[in-house]
């Protein structure tokens, strides 16, 4: 219930906060960065501060296609079960949908969702989707469930808490041709430099050994392998370049909180779009 609430709250405020004197309303303002004090809390917890990243509001001869993918929802297909009891697929989808309504408000992107509302697709329909669009770039969006948890109850809702594996992972696979390969490892990068240039907390990959490489040059970006013991088809099987963006740990209080801001998910977008910006700029 308590889940649910936040979702209610989160769909009757306005689509993201922005300051802008321009009498047409709303759109792709870019606001200030916030100065981060040494001293201030770090993510996620309360009040640790945010930095919304400037994006470039002009358009291109042609709008770059983004398909935002919101994770699991196919059918019987509901993901984990966060702390409060809320299901992955439907934290994705609210995300997602705010995502894909920013990205739309600003100049450079034309985005789609792949999955809206009761829609059940495969992820076969998703891949067929993405390629006969086409769409430029994929990013389909997780929560994770990492490390040893200890029960949690509130209310009529019995789950499990984990406070110490905070973070955002960006997963790619190397599966395919070098060239595909090469860009899909380009996307996760820029992804993932803006998000931690942003303020989010780039996940240290501790719970990930025998999954995922770490690539300690671009901490948060991880690559799936053939050899792995989690081969994730999705990511493999597209012949766009795809991403993964395992936004938030959703096990842990403060990070689940954070996430249910309207401030959090506004920042979130303007980092997922300056990522994209900066990867099709190559």
């Amino acid at each position: 219930m308590r889940w649910f609430c936040l979702l209610l709250a989160a769909c009757a405020e306005p689509p993201f906060e922005i300051e802008t004197d321009d009498p047409r309303g709303p759109g792709p303002a870019v606001l200030a960065p916030v100065i981060v004090d040494a001293g201030a809390p770090t993510w996620p917890r309360a009040l640790a501060p945010l930095v919304q990243l400037p994006v470039a509001v002009e358009a291109p001869k042609r709008k770059w296609r983004v398909l935002i993918d919101a994770g699991h929802g196919a059918k019987d297909n509901h993901g984990n079960t966060g702390l409060h009891c809320q299901r992955e697929r439907d934290v994705t989808l609210s995300i997602a949908f705010g995502l894909a309504t920013r990205l739309n408000l600003m100049g450079p992107f034309e985005a789609r969702l792949a999955r809206e509302d009761e829609a059940e697709p495969s992820y076969q329909a998703r891949k067929v989707l993405a390629e006969v669009w086409p769409a430029d770039a994929v990013v389909s969006l997780h929560t994770d469930v990492r490390g040893e948890a200890k029960p949690f109850i509130e209310g009529s809702c019995m789950s499990w808490r984990n406070d110490a594996r905070p973070g955002f992972s960006v997963l790619w696979s190397d599966e395919g041709t070098a060239a595909l390969g090469s860009k899909r490892q380009r996307l996760s990068w820029a992804i993932t430099d803006a998000l931690s240039a942003a303020g989010f907390k780039a996940y240290d990959g501790v719970d990930y050994v025998g999954l995922y490489d770490s690539e300690p040059e671009h901490v948060g970006s991880f690559i799936n392998r053939r050899n792995h013991g989690k081969r994730i088809w999705f990511l493999r099987s597209l012949e766009v370049p795809a991403v993964i963006v395992e936004t938030h740990h959703a096990l842990d209080f403060d990070e689940v909180e954070r996430w249910s801001e309207m401030r959090t998910r506004n920042v979130f977008a303007y980092a997922i779009a300056k990522g994209l910006l900066d990867y099709f700029a190559e």
